[in-house]
């Protein structure tokens, strides 16, 4: 039997149902059904799902329906950290965007085809299971330390006195290591809201500015978050980075932060 939930927010079974709730069966993963943003509010605690897949069509009672989706999207993410799947169709780009803006991790285009469905919300469980299983609760980069489980971070041994939005940006950036991640993807981890890109880039300037302070590398190292340029922020792993590649582009983002 499985042992392991997906949440499917929809007002009507989708196509082929049978076939969907074979499909993650083999993969290990039960079904469950909501109709609308209340019943998957009520389901949610009790069946703590691995994955959620949510409608563009589902309806949130009084709220807008141009907007419902993206609702449903920002109160489930603040609820579960489940990978999210929405389904929408072309004309529903500006919506889909949205959703993905606030929370959904992924999106396909209605109508749907039950096997694409399937193996999507698999990869999207199987790759969450991964990063949890090879995620550590203390990242160590260099001589800085970002423990996640207790909120706590010390470079060189010693505690490092971060705020609350702070911490969440190292934390974020710490969880990505090697990766760039956007302006716009830290202030929504940090503060819980959505903005565009260009408010998120003022923003979380001001705080790499105080964390830069707050981080000091040892003489001749380079800063331990860097810029790069037009796509976000990275942890920086290496004290020397090649001349190549991100950390180059990371350079010639640097200037323009101080």
């Amino acid at each position: 039997m499985p042992d392991a939930t997906a949440l499917l927010v929809t007002p009507d079974r989708l196509p082929e149902p049978a076939a969907i709730v074979m499909g993650l069966a083999r993969r290990d993963l039960a079904v469950v059904w909501a109709r609308d943003l209340q019943e998957a509010l009520q389901l949610l605690p009790r069946e703590a799902p691995q994955v959620i897949l949510v409608d563009l069509a589902t309806s949130s009672g009084a709220m807008d329906p141009r907007h419902d989706a993206a609702q449903v999207c920002q109160r489930l993410r603040a609820l579960t950290h489940a990978p999210m799947l929405v389904l929408g169709t072309p004309q529903d780009k500006p919506r889909l965007l949205r959703a993905l803006s606030v929370g959904a991790d992924a999106f396909l285009f209605k109508p749907i085809d039950p096997e694409l469905l399937v193996a999507s919300l698999a990869a999207l469980r199987r790759r969450q299971t991964l990063e949890q299983g090879e995620s550590d609760s203390v990242v160590r980069v260099r001589q800085l330390e970002v423990d996640r489980e207790t909120c706590e971070v010390r470079l060189r041994g010693e505690p490092v006195a971060l705020t609350p939005t702070e911490f969440r940006i190292l934390s974020c950036l710490a969880r990505n290591l090697g990766r760039v991640v956007s302006a716009r993807q830290l202030l929504q981890e940090a503060q819980g809201y959505p903005c565009t890109e260009r408010e998120a880039q003022q923003i979380v300037k001001v705080h790499i500015r105080h964390l830069r302070r707050k981080l000091v590398p040892a003489e001749g190292e380079r800063p331990y978050i860097t810029n790069v340029r037009s796509f976000g922020y990275l942890l920086e792993r290496r004290a020397t980075p090649n001349a190549n590649g991100l950390a180059n582009l990371a350079a010639e983002g640097e200037s323009s932060e101080e």
